[in-house]
């Protein structure tokens, strides 16, 4: 008994002491750098936020370094590349859809000890240094979200080298990653477990190691078939590993999207429905119970934008906004691309930027249990880039992607907009806000287009709206049986083979370049020839020439000797 109170004494003792440190390394970072968190120039208030009354999210940093000293620097350092790297403006909705559509990376499953796993297919990626920084983003995207979703768990990064070479493996890419583990995600790390790794890439894993501190390094496993099962059981492992998880990858949605997903980071308190984000936007809170109202149609519905922060104050719909699908019902989810039944060419809408189908209702066919889809197509007309935006009056009910970007001249984006299962009952009263500008300079990445929108002159926003409509899928039957139905879907097969003409007509005329550029090189090859032949034939009669006259100063010098001799 006595020797239980002693250990109990001790335990309490290191409680105590763990939470002097994490309280003086949060002083000295609010008093050191209060100047910065004043001037909001070097750190994210959201990080601010955490660092303030997050108990955990400081002592990682303490579990990361060995002294409080060098806790202290990371924590500075990794708050600092966390605002220049803009980690919180990295949404699903501004990365490259073909990367999450590629697969090769992403979240699924646990480990034995519970971390959620993040999954590398090697054989899926080819090194690109024209995608590096994107590929970069990428990956703080799914280090960013799966920290979030799983606050106070570390994760499990498994790479997957079956059937990969040389050509998969990306130096550069792992060495970001092994950066973030160890400066900029502090105590992320569970394990890092190499599957099936072929023996021409042992050399380039032993230099992966040297980058690793000697304490992380027993973190790698290089695992076999029969090793895995060591860390992940059966039921959470792939069966091409020998698992029994039958789980196949496809996109949208995301592989994790049946975790839970906190509406704010650990420590941060509830968003206020009129709280200032960072990029000028005002914040949306669905907990709230506030909706943001846009005005009445009128027979005019495209007009100026003017004010900021008027009607469009929804914001920008993400993937993590708004209830999520359990698991039972996502995997008895089938999207269902609903339609207008009447014609685009007399439903689509003509603005002074943008043509916009369909023009004035979104409709959304009912069905139980389902994620229903409708797709927004918005052409540029103009002569110029046209930046977009779409916002709704319900940003917990729906999903949009894309949600913005640019729209090069005579282009179109399909703007797809899922409805949330379950939540069909209300959709009449939903309305939807397509935004646009003309763009005069070049559009390099999102952050200049987050900047152009906050920076956007009051009178150069166009905006158009768009009612939503709830169909009954016996209603939706009908009118796929009734001759408008009928025209539509002819009209609809029409513009599909449009669309395929016109992508046929491009590839031919690429290949007839192409051939082109081909028969001018060979003609410049042909003129080549022909010059190096009179060349060499040019040199060799030359020769002869001079052999010639050699022998024609010979045969008198000869005759002339033979003369003499007499």
């Amino acid at each position: 008994r006595k020797h239980r109170m002693i250990k109990m004494a001790e335990v309490a003792d290191g409680k105590e002491d763990r939470k002097a440190k994490i309280q003086e390394l949060r002083e000295r970072f609010l008093r050191e750098q209060a100047d910065a968190i004043t001037q909001n120039d070097l750190f994210d208030p959201r990080d601010v936020t955490k660092v303030r009354k997050d108990d955990e999210y400081l002592e990682n940093y303490l579990l990361s370094r060995p002294t409080p000293e060098a806790s202290y620097d990371m924590l500075v350092s990794a708050l600092k590349w966390r605002k220049e790297f803009g980690v919180y403006d990295i949404c699903e909705s501004n990365l490259p859809v073909t990367m999450f559509e590629k697969g090769a990376l992403y979240a699924h499953s646990e480990d034995k000890e519970g971390h959620p796993v993040l999954l590398f297919i090697a054989k899926l990626h080819k090194k690109d240094s024209s995608k590096y920084a994107e590929l970069c983003r990428f990956l703080v995207f799914w280090l960013e979200r799966m920290s979030t979703r799983n606050p106070g768990k570390q994760i499990t990064v498994m790479f997957d080298m079956i059937e990969s070479g040389l050509g998969n493996m990306d130096m550069d890419f792992i060495r970001f990653l092994i950066n973030c583990f160890k400066n900029y995600f502090p105590n992320l790390l569970a394990y890092l477990l190499v599957y099936e790794m072929p023996w021409i890439l042992n050399t380039a894993w032993k230099i992966v190691k040297t980058w690793l501190p000697p304490e992380s390094i027993k973190k790698i496993k290089f695992l076999n078939r029969n090793e895995i099962q060591q860390y992940v059981t059966p039921d959470q492992l792939p069966t091409r590993m020998g698992g029994m998880d039958t789980f196949q990858y496809s996109y949208p949605p995301l592989p994790d999207e049946d975790l839970p997903n906190p509406s704010t980071p650990r420590g941060t308190p509830p968003e206020s429905p009129h709280m200032a984000r960072p990029n000028g936007e005002v914040a949306n809170n669905p907990s709230s119970g506030r909706k943001v109202t846009f005005s009445a149609d009128t027979k005019d519905s495209v007009r100026r934008r003017h004010s900021d922060s008027g009607a469009a104050g929804a914001g920008d719909t993400k993937s993590d906004k708004g209830p999520l699908m359990p698991p039972s019902r996502q995997r008895q989810v089938q999207q269902l691309l609903s339609s207008n039944k009447r014609s685009a060419e007399t439903t689509a809408y003509q603005g002074q930027l943008l043509k916009i189908c369909p023009g004035d209702v979104l409709e959304f066919v009912g069905a139980e249990g389902a994620e229903v889809q409708q797709v927004l197509t918005l052409t540029n007309t103009s002569g110029g880039t046209v930046a977009f935006k779409v916002k709704t009056t319900s940003p917990e009910k729906y999903r949009v992607r894309p949600s913005s970007g640019p729209i090069a001249p005579g282009a179109a984006v399909d703007v797809n907009v899922f409805l949330q299962p379950g939540q069909q009952a209300s959709t009449s009263r939903d309305k939807f806000l397509v935004l646009s500008m003309e763009v005069q300079q070049e559009l390099k990445n999102s952050a200049e287009l987050t900047a152009l929108w906050k920076a956007a002159a009051k009178g150069s926003v166009m905006e158009h709206r768009l009612r939503c409509v709830q169909v009954a899928q016996e209603t939706a039957d009908l009118q796929e049986a009734s001759p408008q139905g009928d025209m539509a879907r002819l009209q609809k097969q029409l513009r599909e083979l449009v669309q395929t003409v016109g992508t046929i007509s491009s590839t031919s005329q690429q290949l007839q370049e192409s051939l082109q550029q081909t028969l001018r090189l060979q003609k410049l090859l042909l003129v080549l020839l022909v010059l190096s032949l009179v060349l060499i034939y040019l040199l060799w009669s030359g020769g002869d020439s001079q052999a010639c006259a050699a022998a024609s100063i010979t045969q008198p010098t000869a005759e002339h000797a033979a003369q003499h001799s007499l």
